[in-house]
């Protein structure tokens, strides 16, 4: 029996319908990159959560009267987006005064490009289920190596790529991506280098005096 018009209508009605709920459940499910600090250590996390609430619960983090987030808890999961878990004191200080790279915000188009350059972090999924850092970066130069002169702890030149570490934070010969700088090596140490703090090498005195003091993302790639 051939289809009328009320049947080919329904059947179209009920393709679209079934098509758009198809799609509903790709996007419900899509993977995103996204950062999440704790405490001041993030970690880079491939997650399907679709909210700042799902995605806590789902890396089992709990909030406290102390402990809060900075951004709602009904915020989207964009590719990008970083989501700070710090005691109340440190969301009223330190992360408002931070640069504005570091504050929670979905990464943009402009951010795109300019994390695709070797020194950035480039493409997030790229360090899934690496261990980053957020520290205090320095610089110096081969003439400002005090008693070592121009050579490391572990005996190598200073040089671009070598890296001054406390060994209680990380352990020397650990492989880094130093964000703004690239990748390089915890060969070196220094008596003000304590806790979250590095010290960059470079190859003049006078540029390393020009860096100056960042806060930088670190991964520690191996």
């Amino acid at each position: 029996m051939p289809f009328t018009n009320y049947t080919r209508s329904s059947i179209a009605t009920l393709v679209a319908l079934t098509s758009l709920a198809a799609y509903a459940q790709t996007s419900a499910t899509k993977t995103q990159t996204v950062i999440l600090v704790v405490k001041g250590e993030s970690h880079v996390l491939r997650t399907t959560a679709t909210t700042v609430s799902e995605l806590l619960q789902e890396q089992r983090v709990s909030l406290t009267e102390q402990l809060q987030t900075s951004t709602p808890l009904h915020t989207p999961i964009t590719e990008g987006l970083q989501v700070w878990v710090e005691p109340k004191v440190a969301l009223a200080g330190d992360i408002k005064k931070a640069p504005a790279k570091i504050v929670v915000k979905a990464t943009t188009e402009a951010s795109r490009r300019t994390l695709s350059s070797r020194s950035s972090l480039g493409n997030l999924s790229r360090y899934e289920g690496k261990r980053v850092l957020n520290l205090t970066a320095t610089g110096y130069g081969p003439g400002e190596n005090g008693q070592w002169g121009n050579r490391t702890k572990m005996g190598t030149r200073v040089r671009y790529g070598v890296v001054a570490v406390d060994p209680r934070v990380i352990k020397l010969g650990t492989r880094l991506h130093v964000e703004g700088y690239g990748e390089c090596v915890a060969e070196d140490v220094g008596s003000a280098i304590k806790g979250m703090r590095i010290d960059l090498a470079f190859d003049s005195d006078r540029v390393a005096n020009a860096y100056g003091r960042k806060r930088v993302r670190v991964v520690i790639l191996d």
